[in-house]
């Protein structure tokens, strides 16, 4: 009987990795983001894409519980793409958005020549994946799928 039992929870150990990577990427990275314990404080800051350095998220306060959160990347010298979103909590170290908006700009110098709505409302979330590390999960367009972003410098001030 003892080692019907030892054998029943190896046997889960050994389950335990494949039922873990056969779930939803975001479901599987919110075991580990919810055993984190970070505030949404803890997302303030300007965070800089980890590989290329051409993406940067900066999260500010903002009223009422949530947090201003502002995607932007690089496409070239003269045009990038940023996402505008309010983010609020959901549960420890994620911030949940519904009211995304999707921009293109193309610059001349310093001066917005031309700004193109991609699209609106859409949906997605920031969470921590590690110390001083965070994941964008945009479902629209999963436009940073697995990239990972690196805090910087603490945000100062107000939100969007």
């Amino acid at each position: 009987m003892c080692i019907r039992k030892l054998l029943a929870v190896a046997v889960m150990f050994l389950m335990l990795p494949m039922v873990t990577y056969a779930m939803p990427r975001d479901v599987r990275e919110a075991l580990v983001y919810q055993r984190a314990g970070y505030t949404p404080d803890d997302f303030l800051g300007w965070w800089y894409e980890k590989v290329a350095g051409r993406g940067m998220i900066t999260v500010t306060t903002g009223e009422d519980g949530w947090y201003g959160v502002e995607v932007c990347w690089s496409r070239s010298s003269s045009e990038v793409d940023m996402w505008t979103m309010s983010g609020v909590p959901a549960e420890d170290g994620v911030l949940l958005y519904n009211d995304c908006s999707h921009y293109r700009l193309a610059f001349n110098g310093t001066v917005v020549e031309k700004e193109e709505l991609v699209y609106k409302d859409g949906t997605g979330s920031l969470f921590f994946v590690g110390d001083h590390e965070i994941m964008w999960l945009d479902n629209q367009e999963h436009a940073a799928d697995n990239c990972v972003f690196v805090y910087n410098i603490p945000a100062n001030g107000g939100g969007l």
